[in-house]
Formats: C-alpha cells, structure tokens, sequence
C-alpha cells in the first residue's frame, strides 16, 4: 500500500495552521505547512505535494496570483488546489486562477475533509512516483 497523501497548507494565521494540521493529519494525511506565499512556493517546488489548501488572502501575493503561479509551474502544474475562504468573498477570481475547489468557512468547515478526499481521489505517495 502506498505512503500518506502529502498536503500543503498555506496559512498565514499560526492557530489556523496548526489547526489544519492537526484535522488533516488526524485524517491521515501527511501535512507540510507554510507561513506565507514564499514558503507556500519553496515548499512546494520541494516537496511536491498531492494537494494544496490555500488561505483567503496571502502577504505577498494575491491568492489568485500564487494559485496562477502553480498552474504555470514547469512541473506539478496539475496539483489539486482547494482555496479556504471566509466570509461572503467572492470565488470567481480563485475558480478563474485554476483552485479545484473553494471552502468557506466557518460555515462549510465540515466539508473540508471530504473535498480533500474528492480532489485527491486515489493518489498516494506511490501513486505520484515519476
């Protein structure tokens, strides 16, 4: 049987970051997190994780620029991203980038979990071997 699904979480809040951690790897998943849009890129081109889960809004770059960044990647181009967004924010601008799927929260929280399982599907570690 082939290794964890390996996700990033891209956050810049601490508390929600360790959150995400803590609820994804409870779910069995292997969790790399990252502060802020550099560290969501350098551990990205790194590791070259399963799934990335975005924040509403990064420091550095809008979150419709750094999903844009990723689909451009010369590799990877194709990783799933779920964008988590609060409140009434619109979702056009995230949907046009490239996000697979978008989250509100708090209200849709619950569906976190099942959208992940959904947009990886089958993928494991040994799955993602080139």
């Amino acid at each position: 049987m082939g290794s964890k699904a390996r996700i990033l979480v891209i956050e810049g809040d601490a508390g929600l970051r360790e959150f995400f951690r803590a609820w994804l790897e409870k779910a069995g998943y292997e969790v790399i997190t990252a502060p802020d849009a550099d560290a969501g890129l350098l551990e990205f081109h790194s590791h070259g994780p399963d799934l990335i889960i975005i924040n509403e809004e990064l420091e550095e770059l809008t979150r419709s620029e750094f999903i844009a960044i990723i689909r451009t990647a010369s590799h990877h181009s194709d990783t799933p991203i779920l964008a988590v967004i609060q409140g009434r924010t619109p979702t056009g601008d995230v949907l046009r980038a490239g996000a697979d799927a978008v989250i509100r929260i708090p209200d849709k929280i619950d569906e976190i979990i099942p959208t992940v399982r959904n947009l990886l599907g089958g993928r494991t570690r040994a799955a993602q071997k080139d």
